[in-house]
């Protein structure tokens, strides 16, 4: 029979994370007052508590609501760090309800429950997922085609298909003229109903479909009744996505941007994030002033010039506005030859300006940017009009990228780092696009998390 949709990895996973709130509830109350003198609750305190019973049952329905349950997918360490923050932020703040309606409770596990779960669930997921990984690839895929654009389908598939990707090979009719790889194993079927038997045999967690996979007749039923039964049906640009994380730009076309509703603006989501930016660089900026102070007086101690450097940059919609940032290269660098690339160990950064580059200092009063509406903390990384106008001409969908507000940081930035010519500007719009389809606040997290994660390793440019 083919595996139920309960499988023994999301039961796992379940397991998992109750025995890691259980260990979050235990240890909390013990960190408060900072150990002054009280002993480590007994666990079964928790364990015949009703109120504690309730909590991880909440618990793990709100890890389930922010889709750490997806086991059609695996995820990376930021997207399940994302996921994990914000389902254990709203436990506490129903912890802070409960406490409200029963007093005897620790105040310890209001204050360290957040900091305990998140520690002891990635915990957990990462030591399972090392012991998983450890036996071989995580997900079987085989694609099925029998259209005319195997050959280009295959390409993308195998482009994305990484270490934890196992590709077993494609499945053509018998009598099917379609092209592909000579490196990737063919499976020949006669009907549909062999599908199921190839399926069960190789043990497939995903059929890519590729262009035309409707034909014959009766592969689709079947398809259907094996996607009922677990079995994860995508098209190729969708699997490179998932994968890769970004949109595969040479195979964009007009016709995938209409079907993906990659233009549509979450009314809620718009609103709830410009409330975030302006509340989150408000605060970073008052909090950050010492720094910014003593970076304007190294700036001005060590080269001639102004403190700030403001140049022209294209946002939202296309409209022009002046950025704002520390100033880290020598005045008029641009003096001689016009607009040019910031480059690796660009002979034009002064000395300080390597520090203040590094750790992304530089950008702090680019906050005012963010306050005035000009930018968002997170989104693409916005241009300048001489190169927005070149890229225009020379990337398809280049323009796509000011359908949002851009951003101090982005998921291009933090996947792909700095752009410096044609090609690699290509490469972040791959990333740019992959945003702006799949925008929330999961993802703003997760972009937030690992721009945290280089300017602690001073991993800028």
């Amino acid at each position: 029979m083919f595996r139920p949709v309960i499988t023994r990895r999301l039961l796992g996973l379940i397991v998992a994370d109750i025995v890691a709130v259980l260990a979050a509830l235990w240890v909390s109350p013990a960190l408060y007052p900072f150990l002054k003198g009280s002993d480590v609750p007994l666990l079964t305190r928790y364990l015949l508590s009703p109120w504690w019973q309730a909590a991880i049952i909440v618990q793990i329905y709100l890890f389930y609501l922010v889709d750490l349950y997806e086991t059609d997918e695996e995820l990376s360490q930021a997207p399940l760090a994302a996921r994990t923050a914000i389902g254990v932020v709203m436990m506490t703040l129903i912890l802070v309800v409960i406490y409200f309606f029963n007093r005897r409770q620790s105040r310890g596990v209001i204050l360290f429950y957040a900091p305990s779960a998140f520690v002891c669930v990635m915990g957990v997921r990462l030591f399972v997922r090392k012991l998983r990984r450890a036996r071989g690839p995580v997900r079987n895929v085989m694609m099925l085609c029998n259209g005319k654009g195997g050959h280009q389908d295959m390409a993308l598939v195998r482009a994305a298909t990484d270490a934890f990707h196992q590709l077993k090979g494609v499945v053509l009719h018998r009598e099917s003229d379609a092209h592909v790889d000579a490196a990737v194993p063919v499976i020949r079927i006669d009907a549909a109903a062999d599908l199921r038997r190839i399926v069960e045999r190789e043990g497939v967690d995903e059929m890519v479909l590729a262009s035309g996979c409707e034909q014959p007749p009766g592969f689709v039923r079947e398809l259907i009744r094996l996607s009922y039964q677990g079995l994860l049906l995508s098209d190729p640009m969708a699997y490179y996505e998932k994968v890769r994380g970004k949109l595969p730009c040479e195979h964009l076309t007009d016709a995938s941007f209409l079907l993906s509703h990659m233009g549509r603006r979450r009314a809620l989501y718009a609103k709830l994030k410009r409330l975030f930016d302006i509340g989150a660089a408000a605060i970073v900026l008052v909090l950050s002033l010492p720094i910014c102070l003593g970076a304007a007086i190294l700036i001005k101690l060590t080269s001639q010039g102004p403190v700030f450097f403001r140049q022209e940059r294209v946002g939202l919609d296309g409209k022009t506005f002046t950025l704002i940032k520390f100033r880290t290269m020598r005045e008029n660098a641009e003096a001689k030859g016009g607009a040019k690339w910031a480059t690796r160990d660009d002979p034009r950064v002064t000395a300080i300006g390597k520090v203040l580059r590094k750790t992304r200092i530089d950008e702090l009063p680019q906050l005012v940017n963010v306050l005035k509406g000009d930018m968002s903390l997170i989104g693409p990384r916005p241009e300048r009009p001489v190169f927005v106008e070149q890229f225009e001409r020379e990337i398809p969908y280049y323009s796509e990228r000011h359908a949002v507000r851009p951003g101090i940081t982005g998921w291009a930035q933090v996947n792909q780092g700095y752009a410096a010519g044609t090609e690699e500007t290509k490469e972040k719009l791959s990333y740019d696009l992959f945003y702006l389809k799949n925008q929330s606040l999961t993802l703003d997290l997760m972009v937030a998390l690992m721009t945290a994660k280089r300017m602690l390793r001073a991993g800028g440019q």
